[in-house]
């Protein structure tokens, strides 16, 4: 199995499809979230929103068809040919725990600026429970 025309079989459908999706899932999140803030919230959340969905989708399906990418080397080098089923299964399995584990680790990440998308407050703004050890 060729590595390099494998890698780029999966990494440009990958990152489209994240292109794609991200960018939909965006502009919806800023339409539903522009309804609130109207006029100008319906006709700039959307294209906000689908600009960060976008950047946000692009950089996750890049992710997504390298791991892909080296899951389907690994699984081919270890198993019998003819196994698809097996291989659709756990292919499904392993790009769903990376994106989890992507998605936990840009919520979990500390940061030094808002927003902070999962909740919280960023840690040495105002109101937030941060205590700096200069403060104490």
């Amino acid at each position: 199995m060729d590595a390099l025309r494998l890698f780029w079989f999966f990494e440009p459908r990958m990152a489209l499809w994240g292109l794609g999706l991200g960018t939909f899932l965006g502009a919806m999140y800023g339409l539903f979230v522009g309804v609130f803030v109207p006029p100008m919230g319906l006709l700039f959340g959307p294209l906000l929103g689908g600009g960060y969905g976008a950047i946000a989708g692009l950089a996750l399906g890049v992710m997504e068809g390298a791991v892909l990418w080296a899951f389907t080397l690994l699984f081919h080098r270890r198993s019998k040919p003819g196994d698809t089923s097996q291989y659709l299964r756990r292919a499904g399995y392993v790009c769903a725990g990376a994106c989890v584990l992507a998605l936990a680790s840009f919520c979990l990440s500390p940061r030094s600026s808002p927003p902070v998308p999962c909740g919280g407050r960023a840690q040495g703004w105002p109101n937030s429970t941060y205590v700096s050890s200069a403060s104490r």
